[in-house]
């Protein structure tokens, strides 16, 4: 295929990843091959195996975790063979075992050691003790353990977190359910099972009971019927087990010190809720039981959708910097932040100590699902000094947005984007879009071409596009001033935006002749190559290093006899968060983090 044909041109002749031979190569993990990977996984019971492509950036960056692995295991006697394979040279195997992205890590097993080999693919998130938990479940054959004793109840307490599934049988749709669910878990969350009602301290079953033993909070047992009529709105079992789990598994609140930045973004990576809830505080409240136990309390009646985060403000702390936070006393300083937008909360000034609370924090929220924007924090950059530049684009920010686009008499023409940090100079792609734009409607007076910076500015009119940066969005003349968003951005050329522009005009005007008409960013031209571009774009590489190379492959190899294979669509080269996905996600957003899947996949060759 073309995609990975052309990235593999560039990756060898940017030489960006240097010597590659090296990608899980360790004396703790067996190198397999189409030749070997049969009799070899039939010598054990059970084998963990990574396929990987030694091309692949995220499978460069499991590669050491994956040693780690091996060692730990191979450090406790473990009888797991951990092993790898390079699916891009071995795709017989690739094929055996479905592998449509890379890495993927499968536990392969039969019931004895020459049995036959049935394969479960983790699908937890790519870190050492995660992996290692999820095997030793699959190692053990049983991943949730029956509970018959008091003594065995009071040691499931003594970890951190813990459910158990009481039934009346050990049988049955819903303790299949949670018998799978612990097999998918890789949380650090402790599964059980038992028959004992009174031991568990419930009057019927099935109910989920579980026990949160944090240390910075007494024990705390919740129990909830499940797989019942009445009972909540999941469409299975599973789905009722593993939101249960999520809205528990995390303590009342994370706390950081001043210095702890790097920590609280690497912990909140992976509390996936709705917000993340940030009260910066001076250190001695943390030492202050009544305010710690009204941060408890707050933190239980939001952990259904929202995560709160106690974080410690200092002079000149990372903290501070992080939250813009200027003045340090002795006040607490509450943001509420969107993990799915860049939408951030607060009230209007920092609160005092004894004003912080459950109905403090229940106000805001409320305020926030009725989409008020009472508490809304908007971005906004200064306004220049010189807010037109010589090919006629208008800068705008926050404050000068809605006078800019109400202007009756003018089609305004915006185009939102994030500035790239490592590249500021002119001839950053989209910055040349605009300015190329605007110089070929020059002779038109009734449109004026703008741009706005989507990080350093939010602004209601253009909130709905600000998810999927860069936008082009048109407000007509004569009109309401609704906008109307351009919504193919990868299709983004010149005469693309200036023809949407003319279809959308309250004034009309001739369409000028001659404008530049390569579509795509960077000049992609068709899906094979936008998949190119966004790996290109995780590698680090340059617009020319890309398109050089490109154009290098098709001059020296010519079409790939490939082309037409049926399976294009398992072969996807998106970003995500750890890893590429092999589903398409929407390649135009360059303003918010990655997708929440746990990790992605770079594409099969």
């Amino acid at each position: 295929m073309i995609a990975t044909r052309v990235l593999r041109a560039v990756v060898s002749s940017i030489l960006i990843w240097g010597a590659v031979a090296g990608v899980f190569e360790d004396p703790n993990v067996k190198t397999l091959t189409d030749a070997t990977l049969g009799d070899e996984l039939k010598k054990q019971q059970h084998n963990l195996v990574v396929f990987y492509a030694s091309w692949c950036g995220y499978c460069q960056e499991l590669s050491p975790k994956w040693s780690e692995v091996a060692r730990k295991l191979a450090d406790a006697k473990s009888s797991v063979l951990v092993a790898a394979v390079d699916a891009d040279e071995n795709q017989v195997a690739a094929e055996e075992y479905d592998i449509e992205g890379l890495p993927t890590i499968k536990w392969i097993s039969s019931g004895e050691a020459g049995g036959k080999l049935t394969a479960r693919e983790y699908n937890g998130i790519p870190e050492t003790e995660r992996i290692l938990r999820w095997v030793r479940k699959l190692e053990s054959g049983t991943p949730a353990p029956d509970l018959k004793t008091t003594t065995d109840l009071e040691n499931s307490r003594t970890f951190q977190t813990s459910i158990i599934g009481v039934f009346n049988k050990l049988e049955g749709e819903a303790y299949s359910a949670f018998v799978e669910q612990a097999l998918e878990s890789d949380d650090d969350v402790s599964w059980f099972t038992t028959t004992d009602r009174g031991l568990a301290g419930v009057d019927s079953a099935p109910t989920l009971v579980f026990t949160r033993n944090f240390s910075n909070a007494p024990l705390e047992v919740v129990r909830r019927p499940f797989a019942r009529p009445g009972y909540g709105d999941r469409e299975s079992p599973a789905e009722e087990i593993a939101a249960f789990v999520d809205a528990h598994k995390h303590p009342d609140y994370y706390s950081f010190d001043a210095s702890g930045i790097s920590n609280m973004m690497e912990t909140l990576e992976y509390v996936e809720r709705e917000y993340h809830v940030h009260a910066i505080v001076p250190s001695r409240l943390l030492e202050d039981k009544a305010f710690l136990q009204r941060a408890r309390e707050a933190g239980r009646a939001i952990r259904d959708h929202s995560q709160l985060v106690l974080s410690v403000a200092g002079d000149d702390s990372e903290i501070n910097d992080a939250f813009e936070i200027r003045e340090v006393g002795d006040m607490v300083q509450v943001f509420f932040a969107n993990t799915g937008s860049i939408k951030k909360y607060s009230p209007s000034g920092p609160v005092k100590p004894d004003d912080f609370g459950v109905d403090l924090i229940k106000t805001i929220m409320d305020s926030i699902e009725k989409e008020e924007d009472t508490y809304r924090l908007w971005a906004s950059a200064p306004v220049p000094e010189k807010d037109t530049d010589k090919h006629g684009v208008v800068t705008a920010v926050r404050s000068t947005l809605e006078t800019i686009v109400g202007d009756q008499s003018k089609d305004v023409v915006v185009i939102s984007y994030v500035p790239d940090d490592e590249d500021e100079d002119e001839d950053d792609f989209y910055m040349s879009l605009v300015r190329d734009l605007a110089d070929g409607l020059k002779g038109i007076p009734s449109i004026r071409v703008v741009k706005f910076d989507g990080h350093a500015n939010e602004h209601k009119l253009l909130e709905y596009s600000a998810e999927m940066l860069p936008a082009v969005t048109v407000f007509p003349a004569k009109s309401d001033k609704k906008p109307i968003l351009l919504d193919d951005p990868m299709s983004f050329s010149v005469k693309s935006i200036a023809e949407f522009v003319h279809k959308h005009a309250g004034v009309k005007f001739e369409l000028p002749e001659g404008l530049p008409e390569e579509d795509g960013v960077f000049g992609i031209e068709d899906e094979d190559e936008e998949e190119e571009f966004d790996l290109a774009t995780h590698l680090g590489l340059s617009e020319d290093a890309f398109k050089g190379a490109r154009d290098d492959d098709y001059d020296n190899e010519g079409p790939s006899p490939h082309d037409d294979d049926d399976d294009d669509d398992a072969r996807a080269l998106t970003t995500g968060r750890g890893r590429h996905t092999s589903t398409q996600q929407d390649v135009g957003n360059r303003a918010s983090p990655a997708g929440t899947a746990a990790w992605g996949v770079c594409g099969r060759p």
